[in-house]
């Protein structure tokens, strides 16, 4: 039925986006009142995402083969909760990774060059609420957001060798 879920970043269903759906217990700031989630998204479940990865082979006779490879990734905003609420929700994003890989004629040693988010975009791998302790007056309390974070631009040179 999707109802009867406690939200412990807000347990008093009071926040914007609560769904309170009947049945409690405790009074005041105390109070732990069940929430429905009925239609929710799955946790880091997107509606929509897009992948798309194009390799080109370049042929390069005696001086051997360059692969160059890139990748583009659209997802869709989602949430990092069962709960659907703004201090749980990752906003739509987008990712742009390519990697270079020359392998030698005799295929003893390649070298790839690689970069990972490109153009440094700010990329969420979850939102969540944290709920603070009670105002001065012990009459409500206040939710700040968390945050785990991708890496940034990243860069890189590897060598392989095949003996």
């Amino acid at each position: 039925q999707g109802c009867c879920f406690v939200d412990s970043v807000d347990p008093t269903a009071t926040a914007p986006g609560a769904k309170p759906s009947g049945g409690s217990t405790g009074t005041g700031v105390n109070a732990q009142v069940n929430q429905d989630l009925s239609g929710n998204q799955m946790p880091s479940a997107p509606k929509n995402k897009v992948s798309v990865n194009l390799n080109y082979t370049f042929d390069l006779d005696t001086y051997g083969t360059l692969v160059a490879s890139g990748s583009y990734i659209w997802k869709d905003k989602s949430y990092s909760s069962i709960f659907n609420r703004w201090y749980n929700q990752i906003p739509t994003q987008e990712q742009v990774d390519v990697r270079f890989t020359w392998t030698d004629a005799k295929n003893r040693f390649s070298i790839v060059a690689y970069g990972q988010n490109i153009f440094d975009k700010t990329i969420y791998e979850s939102k969540g609420g944290i709920r603070q302790a009670l105002n001065s007056a012990g009459t409500a309390y206040t939710i700040y957001q968390s945050y785990a974070l991708a890496p940034p631009a990243t860069y890189g040179l590897q060598l392989q060798y095949r003996f």
